[in-house]
């Protein structure tokens, strides 16, 4: 910060006048307006490129301005100071007499023009109530205008004629701006499954000799349950799964029962929620589709209170239309689920717990402009084997001792929102079920028609048109 000293030896009233004659004029949007200070400790608010006098109590000799790039000021006789703006700011001023006592001190403030800007706003918009302040360099703008495109409009005139955009723009529009937010939950869930496995029975009758291995999903079982049995002489029934080969007969005198079981399952599951809303600029609006579970909750005194926890999908959102149109979203959008994982057994009771997947966040954009608030992609692998030891180490002839299993899920989440300033239609909205009758008997038990469409209503005169209006919203 820099300080600058003014010292004016004022003993002489020659030297006052001479003062006085060489003193630099003063700038041409000057008012004068006289301040007589009463206090040695004021504040002062003067204009860019505007001045004002001040007519001290008594004379002074030393004068202090700490930043002069700010505000200036001319001496015009030893009790009267011509102080004057140069650009937005705030400095200090000190004045002091020949016995080094403070005279005068005074905090100024540069601001803009407001007369000026007010003018502006009264010619550029003529009819509207815009009050404008500046405080410190900042420009705040207060008041209330027809439609929300004019508050942006306020905005853009204000920060043209003053070159600056430090502006505050609290204008508020009489008829608020509408919001429609549309949220859509895409996952996408794909699973791999492979297994792979043997289930070999080799019976002798003659000494009674019976062996077998089972590694596949299902074993080989008789009427009896017996795990290995000789199926073509005694009718045993040969139980295997949906996805095996099996094979039965007879080799070099051994009777044998022998069943491949493979099995590979590939499935994709898409489950998609859109839910939308629509509410006013700067108002909070949720939105729920789901259900509630109960919860037993011990009460302190040896008895259970029940609570209930929402789940489904919520959406919670608040929509503020900024300048231009843009849209600033807080949005919190959440999918919960009930699942067995992590469920919890209170006397006797299972409570599910919930999977949930919520995102928040704080976004900036135009009218039907897309984002996405949040991705997921997991991916979970498990492999297993299982096999007899050393027969399944074997090259090749291995693969009849163990047993292989192999699971890939792959799962994908994405969060997409749009929002959309709307405004609404006309008094008549269509419906499913205008133009729609009731069928005849005749007509549905011959026809088989469940409704019969009429035509089509026009909108009449007194209802606002002269067409069907569309359902809804009318988007900008």
């Amino acid at each position: 910060m820099n300080l600058v000293t003014f010292f004016r030896d004022i003993a002489l009233g020659t030297a006052l006048a001479g003062l006085a004659a060489v003193a630099m004029p003063v700038p041409t949007a000057a008012q004068r307006t006289v301040v007589r200070a009463a206090s040695p400790d004021t504040s002062l608010e003067v204009g860019v490129g505007k001045g004002t006098f001040v007519t001290l109590p008594r004379s002074i000799t030393d004068l202090f301005v700490v930043t002069p790039g700010i505000a200036d000021v001319e001496v015009r006789s030893a009790r009267e100071l011509f102080i004057y703006g140069i650009q937005g700011g705030e400095t200090s001023f000190y004045a002091t007499d020949a016995a080094g006592e403070t005279v005068y001190e005074a905090t100024v403030r540069v601001t803009r023009n407001i007369d000026q800007i007010r003018e502006m706003m009264r010619l550029a918009m003529p009819g509207l109530d815009i009050e404008v302040q500046t405080v410190g360099g900042v420009t705040f703008l207060n008041g209330t205008v027809p439609s929300p495109e004019e508050v942006g409009e306020v905005e853009r005139l204000v920060t043209a004629f003053t070159g600056s955009q430090n502006i505050i723009n609290r204008v508020k529009a009489a008829t608020p701006q509408q919001v429609s937010l549309r949220v859509r939950f895409v996952e996408i869930n794909r699973n791999l499954t492979k297994n792979l496995g043997v289930n070999l029975q080799l019976l002798n009758e003659e000494d009674g000799f019976i062996f077998g291995l089972t590694r596949g999903r299902e074993a080989v079982t008789g009427p009896a349950g017996d795990p290995f049995v000789n199926t073509p002489d005694t009718g045993g029934q040969f139980e295997i799964g949906g996805n095996s080969l099996y094979g039965i007969g007879d080799l070099f005198g051994l009777d044998f029962n022998v069943a491949v079981d493979a099995l590979a399952q590939d499935g994709l599951a898409t489950v998609l929620a859109e839910p939308n809303l629509t509410a006013i600029s700067g108002t909070r609006a949720t939105f729920t589709a789901g259900g509630e579970f109960p919860i037993a909750v011990s009460n302190g005194l040896g008895g259970v209170n029940v609570q209930f926890k929402e789940y489904g999908v919520m959406l919670d959102f608040v929509p503020t239309v900024m300048a231009d149109n843009r849209i600033r979203l807080q949005v919190e959008p959440t999918v919960s689920e009930l699942t067995d994982a992590g469920a919890v057994v209170l006397d006797g009771i299972s409570i599910p717990a919930l999977s949930t997947r919520t995102v928040t966040t704080t976004v900036e954009l135009g009218s039907g402009q897309s984002f996405v608030l949040g991705g997921l992609i997991r991916n979970n692998t498990n492999s297993a084997v299982e096999k007899t030891p050393l027969l399944g180490d074997l090259p090749v002839l291995g693969a009849l001792f163990r047993s292989q299993s192999f699971r890939r899920a792959e799962t994908e989440l994405m969060v997409i929102v749009t929002p959309y300033l709307v405004k609404p239609v006309n008094e008549r909205i269509a419906t499913p079920l205008d133009g729609l009758r009731a069928p005849s008997e005749a007509e549905n038990y011959f026809l088989g028609d469940v409704g019969a469409p009429t035509e089509e209503v026009p909108v009449s005169a007194k209802d606002g048109g002269t067409t069907p209006a569309r359902p809804g919203f009318s988007i900008d």
